[in-house]
């Protein structure tokens, strides 16, 4: 349940992002689970043949960087239907081996030869991409760069950059295409290192605006690429104290402050508030009301601008609030619809209900946590957009698509990256009736992640039973019955967990539907007395709902009936979550609540399980649910008041 992969190390960091094991949500209200198990999944009835089970353990050598390994394995596949796949991995697991570098460019780029055109070739052209980026080899990138078809990938554009600089183009418009792409990402990994530094010695970029990146890098925890990009802050060792002792970092500003300027002023309080709020100390609203009037707002980092806003929620500081967001640089507050939210709460409780209707009805068609809370708001009912229907005769003709059907086996194997892979490629060029019929196809076969995929971030045609799927609904209804559970609740907590992925396991080992993890599945079975119960027996549909729908009824309980505060409990434990309403020293409002939890993953999970129940009340019972009712009172002994 709780799914946290933190990897420190740079190197490493660019390894697991090359092999595509991180990914991130490419729609409102998607998993960010991501399954790199090699356990099989049942779907299909073809039997996993002995190179199937080479396939698997080839993957794995090259990720491991196993060049024997992966040569050997390599070898025995070049009959293989996924033959190409196999020579990538082969290639892929050379590439972390200097020595082998020469022969390894040879071999690329007659594998882009001999599979131009395909999914793994565009795949293959973006991981050299990388590496002849790192290596500042513009002739040869552009060249490649040239035949990339989606030029999607931030650590690549970050090199085309680079390229584009290392030719003399105006620098003044790659200063600018660098700001713009900054306003894009959300973590400033790998290439933004070699990136920031060409900017500055290039004056393409000010000193400050390399400075606010780093900056950004170090408050997450990237100390070695903050100090890649080699930019003087005289705000690192405030940084650093802060993630440490904030409280401490907070006595030495206020001790040293009458020796900043406003601006050094504003950039250590957004720090030292930033860390505090993390912390759930009542110190963060000072920080920030110290901050707030220094000015300079922009120069914070968004995660700091992001926690002003909290902490001032957390302080019922309306006013406070709708300043907050106001001085938000406009791209910050437009990456995420909850800032259009509460600056119409804001102005609603400051007695604006003409400008606080209006913005709520900015969100009113947006399909998530926000959209819900901004329509009840206004009184309205949950809007669903245009069902677009297809025949049957069209699915069929999507469901012979090659790279479809190529797609189908891999996801057969549990290779759900490599799956991915293969059916966006063959679906990138399709219409909208096109996606919905690829998309009931997917979901006739039990692959429900991908009936919802099929639809994407698409709001202006929709397919509901295609976006919430229920499956597994014999099996699942008796046990909420039994257990007194909100069958919609349950399944808007899977839908985040494995989107119905039945062979799903993350990366910390959680297993199944309901991402049980080992420890807590044998813990749960031993309080209900299961003596046959074994972890094996965690992959059993049957078994993972049954042992996942008592966890939560235990998280209910523990909780009150709370069911923000029992998903919490969920996914980031319930000590954490206790420990989050021991800080409260009064009641306070769910929605606030949820938005100050300071796990970013618990937080997002919290909301995405809120949204997705609400549609499948809708769905299973024909009724909406109030969405402000479930989220409730939170007080400080976590009881919740309706």
């Amino acid at each position: 349940m709780k799914i946290n992969l933190l990897l420190r190390t740079p190197g490493i960091l660019f390894f697991y992002i090359f092999f595509g094991i991180i990914t991130l949500a490419i729609a409102p209200s998607y998993a960010v689970i991501r399954v790199t198990s090699t356990r099989l999944n049942d779907i299909g009835d073809d039997k996993v043949s002995n190179k199937d089970k080479i396939f698997i353990a080839l993957k794995a050598s090259a990720i491991r960087g196993d060049v024997g390994t992966a040569d050997s394995l390599a070898n025995q596949l070049s009959d293989y239907e996924f033959n190409d796949y196999a020579e990538y991995f082969r290639i892929k697991a050379h590439l972390f081996t200097a020595k082998s570098l020469p022969k390894v460019e040879l071999d690329i780029n007659a594998f882009l030869k001999r599979f131009n055109g395909s999914a793994i070739a565009e795949k293959m052209r973006k991981d050299w991409l990388l590496i002849l980026g790192k290596r500042a080899d513009w002739k040869v990138f552009d060249r490649e760069y040239a035949q990339l078809i989606l030029k999607n990938n931030i650590q690549v554009k970050c090199y085309e950059l680079m390229s584009r600089l290392a030719k003399g183009e105006s620098i003044k418009d790659i200063g600018l295409a660098a700001k713009d792409l900054m306003q894009q990402t959300t973590s400033f990994e790998g290439a933004w290192a070699d990136l920031v530094v060409e900017l500055i010695q290039t004056k393409a970029w000010t000193k400050g605006q390399a400075a606010y990146v780093a900056r950004s890098a170090l408050e997450k925890g990237r100390d070695t690429i903050a100090q890649h990009m080699a930019t003087e802050d005289l705000y690192a060792d405030i940084i650093k104290l802060a993630r440490s002792n904030p409280i401490k970092a907070y006595e030495q500003v206020l001790s040293t402050q009458g020796r900043y300027s406003n601006e050094s002023r504003s950039i250590a309080w957004g720090i030292v508030g930033r860390f505090l709020a993390i912390e759930q100390d009542p110190l963060a609203i000072n920080a920030y009301r110290n901050q707030h009037a220094a000015g300079y707002h922009q120069l914070l980092s968004v995660q700091s601008l992001e926690w002003k806003v909290r902490v001032a929620l957390r302080a019922k500081d309306w006013m406070f609030v709708k300043e907050s967001i106001e001085t938000m640089p406009d791209w910050i507050r437009a990456r995420d619809d909850a800032w259009t939210y509460w600056y119409a709460r804001a102005l609603n409780e400051l007695g604006d209900k003409k400008g606080a209707s209006d913005y709520f009805r900015k969100l009113a068609d947006h399909y998530h946590f926000y959209g819900q809370l901004a329509l009840e708001s206004l009184g309205l009912p949950i809007n669903i957009p245009p069902q677009i229907t297809v025949t049957e005769a069209s699915i069929k003709d999507l469901s012979n698509k090659p790279g479809l059907l190529r797609a189908i086996k891999l996801y057969r194997l549990n290779l759900m990256d490599e799956g991915n892979t293969e059916w966006d490629w063959e679906s990138r060029s399709m219409s909208d009736r096109e996606l919905i019929a690829a998309g009931e196809f997917a979901q006739s076969i039990g692959l429900y992640q991908q009936g919802i995929r099929a639809l994407g971030g698409n709001s202006s045609v929709d397919n509901l039973h295609l976006r919430y799927p229920y499956p597994f609904i014999k099996e699942l209804k008796p046990i909420t019955i039994e257990l007194g559970l909100d069958l919609s609740l349950v399944y808007g907590l899977i839908r985040q967990e494995s989107v119905f992925n039945k062979a799903a396991l993350s990366p910390d080992g959680a297993v199944g539907l309901m991402q049980v993890m080992p420890k807590t599945g044998q813990d749960v079975a031993n309080k209900m007395g299961m003596t046959d119960y074994k972890e094996a027996n965690l992959i059993e549909v049957h078994t993972n709902l049954v042992i996942g729908s008592n966890y939560l009824s235990w998280m209910l309980q523990k909780f009150n009936g709370s069911w923000p505060l029992a998903l919490a409990g969920y996914n980031a434990g319930p000590s954490a979550t206790a420990r989050l309403i021991k800080s409260l020293k009064e009641e306070m409002e769910g929605a606030i609540f949820v938005e100050t939890i300071p796990y970013n993953e618990a937080r997002n999970y919290v909301k995405k399980v809120l949204s997705n129940t609400s549609y499948y009340s809708l769905l299973i019972t024909g009724k909406e649910i109030s969405l402000k009712e479930k989220l409730g009172i939170v007080e400080p002994k976590g009881k919740r008041i309706l």
